[in-house]
This record gives C-alpha cells, structure tokens and sequence, in this order.
C-alpha cells in the first residue's frame, strides 16, 4: 500500500476515534505511519544512504521479498500488545499499526 493510502486510512481511523479519546486519538495516526520507518532503514541498510525521497522511490519501485521487515511482524504486534497494557495511550497506536 502506498503512503498515501496509509495516511488516509489511518487519519480516518483516527477520526472515528476522536469522540472517545480526543487529541489522543491521533495516536492512531502516528501508529498507521511509523510502522512503515522499517522500510526506510531497510533502505538505509541496503543504499548507505538518507535520502527520504530515494528511499520513498525505492519502496514504490521495488518488491520486499526476502527482506525482514521487523515492524510488520507478530512479535512486534504482541509487543505492542504489551505496551498498550502498561501505557495506556498506547492502546490507541496499537489500533492505528493493526490497521495498518
């Protein structure tokens, strides 16, 4: 899925969400979004470059295969999972990366 359709589907996730925890339900945003950050340091990894931009290009040119992306992982959902239950605004960005 491209960026833009996360942005989207995650900003009207947190549209729905804004009547029950107000400003916080943006958390689900940010959740949606920064799950995706581990392609951007496979990226990294792979070009021992920075650029936002090739990397944004990169991702839309190429196919993950073979490639561990650590964020889209069930360990790193259970995880998640865990946290929402010690921190309890971080429920909201669980919601956003299983969404996601």
């Amino acid at each position: 899925m491209k960026l833009e359709h996360h942005f989207i589907a995650s900003l009207l996730l947190s549209i729905i969400l804004l009547p029950f925890y107000g400003l916080y339900s943006f958390l689900a945003l940010a959740g949606g979004l920064l799950l995706d950050f581990d392609h951007y340091l496979f990226y990294i990894a792979k070009s021992k470059n920075f650029s936002l931009k090739k990397a944004y290009n990169f991702c839309l040119n190429n196919r993950y295969t073979n490639v561990l992306c650590i964020f889209h992982t069930l360990e790193f959902m259970l995880l998640l999972i865990l946290l929402s239950f010690l921190i309890p605004y971080f429920f909201i960005v669980t919601i956003g990366a299983v969404v996601h």
